[in-house]
């Protein structure tokens, strides 16, 4: 698999952050600051990504408000040379990674949105109308990224200054990680079914030993982090997910508990399949590979035991 980068600052190439994204794929580096010509490249890419920073395409000190039109059609620009390619390329995946990262005075934005945002949302809201049309147009805003693992960590000044790359060695590292999730995402088939187990899983305890009175869910504290599991289960399901209950259980008692217990998200008719019973749980995985027709690499297995989970 071939992968072109793209990126409107420098972004270290030979630096071992890549490796997590090279690993079993060939990857190319257009020329620095590169994202706006179509250069014929050696081997044809599967997938381009763009990395854009819009402090490198925009004037981050502009107040006139004519002059800042000028600043929207370079953006306008950039949609249009998207278009183009995405035309021409339909076997092609295009990865827009954008981040609009800058000094933010809190004393400006206490009366007004800065014209930078007013751009930053300009450029989304184009990319996400391209990529209704697009299919094979993923947008990421790489600022929801860094602002897990902290700004600060993420960009460098000083590298800027010096190299003309403005993000840190561990940027680059989270920026390499996180397309290498999406990509593999992209091209490898998505999971269909999960496995969940019961006892401290789904609840808080053991129905068998505390009784279904006694187990933690919809309280506060512990109970309500398996109520907000259980919203996040229910949320893919309604994705079209198949929830399968994997447990060594009672099954009437962990059906009756879905079926009576107020506090329960989840119930019976969200289950596609119940393995509950007291066999190993590998035998039950392998069982319910053959009733539902899909390999075992279409499981994901959850379960708080890690024995089982070995």
């Amino acid at each position: 698999m071939n992968i072109l980068l793209r990126s409107s600052s420098f972004i270290m190439p030979k630096n071992n952050a890549w490796h997590k994204l090279q690993k079993n794929r060939k990857l190319f580096f257009s020329e620095y600051g590169d994202v706006y010509s179509y250069k014929k490249i050696k081997h044809s890419p599967d997938c381009e990504i763009f990395v854009l920073f819009l402090k490198d395409i925009i004037d981050y000190f502009l107040n006139d408000f004519l002059e800042q039109k000028k600043e929207k059609n370079k953006i306008k620009k950039i949609i249009n040379l998207l278009k183009q390619q995405i035309s021409l390329k339909k076997k092609t995946n295009f990865i827009i990674c954008l981040s609009e990262h800058y000094y933010i005075n809190i004393t400006n934005l206490s009366k007004h949105t800065s014209y930078i945002k007013n751009i930053s949302k300009f450029f989304f809201d184009e990319l996400y109308i391209l990529s209704k049309s697009n299919p094979n147009l993923f947008i990421v805003n790489i600022d929801d990224i860094f602002a897990n693992h902290g700004y600060k960590k993420c960009f460098d000044q000083r590298n800027f200054f010096s190299i003309r790359c403005r993000l840190s060695l561990y940027g680059l590292e989270v920026l390499s990680e996180n397309l290498n999730n999406l990509v593999s995402r992209i091209y490898n088939s998505s999971k269909k079914v999960l496995l969940l187990d019961c006892d401290n899983t789904i609840w808080g305890g053991v129905l068998g030993e505390d009784g279904m009175q006694n187990l933690l869910i919809g309280q506060d504290g512990v109970g309500l982090a398996y109520l907000e599991f259980q919203k996040a289960i229910k949320k893919l399901k309604e994705k079209g997910i198949l929830i399968a209950l994997l447990s060594k259980n009672n099954e009437n008692d962990v059906k009756n508990l879905l079926k009576k217990h107020k506090s329960m998200i989840l119930k019976n008719e969200d289950i596609s399949s119940f393995k509950i019973n007291w066999l190993e749980k590998s035998q039950n995985i392998k069982q319910l590979s053959k009733d539902l027709f899909l390999g075992m690499d279409s499981f994901v297995f959850w379960d708080d035991n890690p024995i089982e989970r070995g």
